[in-house]
């Protein structure tokens, strides 16, 4: 359900329109500045996103809040507040890594020998705050579709993996499991193990090889609902009182875009002065 807020039309900061490249907010294409005044004032910005392109699972669309002394934004420009939009950062470790206090990093793989041994590698918790992986640990990942590629025996295996909040690790390696056996046909196995995730081959033997890489290599189906954030409505609140309290009394939005884009973000946006 979406927020109700009174505005003056006057204060409005972006009309409809695709934003594909990096560029301050416009209306009736013309970049929009407005005047706050000389005293600090607290705002709202009011966004509604109506369209945010993630057809390739890299687009990202930073919607800032910029304010200046310069009536021009020519100098004297501070960027406050923001919010990101997109399918940004989808892979498996990227994701786990930046939201949680995780770091996942890979262990040395380790190759099957000619005695009958499988070839593993294994995901560990090397630098990060929270310890060893423990499986019944809930990582609290955003229910979403993740992108992990496993070599197996020297094919790669790009992964799609459908995750849920309430997942616990062990709950995510059988997932993983499931995913592989899958794409192999096998019966490779992704288990806790030692505090770390561990990946093995069904063979064994100097043939016998896992290598794990992030999911630079996607899945060639279609993943539903591979965004941050997407259409709806967002707030953002700011003061344009900057350090020792300086003010600044122009305000603009301005929009930061990376990725493959093709056709881009669609929202406007307005003030709500809140003094």
């Amino acid at each position: 359900m979406k927020r109700t807020v009174s505005y003056d039309a006057d204060l409005v900061l972006k009309d409809t329109g695709l934003v594909a490249a990096s560029a301050a907010a416009t209306v009736s294409s013309a970049a929009k500045i407005l005047d706050l005044g000389e005293g600090g004032v607290e705002c709202d910005v009011v966004i509604d996103v109506s369209a945010c392109e993630v057809a390739s699972e890299d687009e990202g669309y930073r919607i800032a809040v910029q304010v200046s002394s310069d009536a021009l934004f020519a100098d004297d420009t501070y960027e406050i507040a923001s919010i990101q939009l997109g399918a940004a950062e989808s892979d498996f470790f990227r994701y786990v890594n930046r939201i949680t206090g995780y770091n996942l990093t890979l262990d040395a793989a380790v190759n099957g020998t000619a005695a009958p041994t499988a070839g593993t590698q294994a995901i560990s918790n090397a630098t990060g705050s929270l310890g060893t992986i423990t499986g019944a640990t809930v990582p609290a990942l955003p229910s979403r579709t993740y992108n992990i590629d496993i070599s197996v025996d020297g094919t790669n295996r790009p992964l799609a993996v459908a995750l849920l909040v309430t997942d616990d690790w062990t709950g995510i390696c059988t997932k993983l499991q499931a995913a592989l056996q899958a794409a192999t046909s096998s019966t490779e196995t992704v288990a806790i193990s030692g505090g770390k995730i561990l990946v093995t081959s069904v063979t064994t033997g100097v043939n016998s090889k896992i290598v794990i890489a992030a999911g630079s290599t996607k899945a060639t189906t279609t993943i539903i609902g591979d965004t941050d954030m997407g259409v709806g409505r967002y707030i953002i609140n700011f003061k344009n009182v900057i350090a020792n309290e300086v003010t600044k009394r122009y305000v603009r939005l301005y929009t930061h875009v990376g990725g493959t884009i093709a056709s881009g973000i669609n929202y406007t946006a307005y003030l709500s002065r809140n003094n």
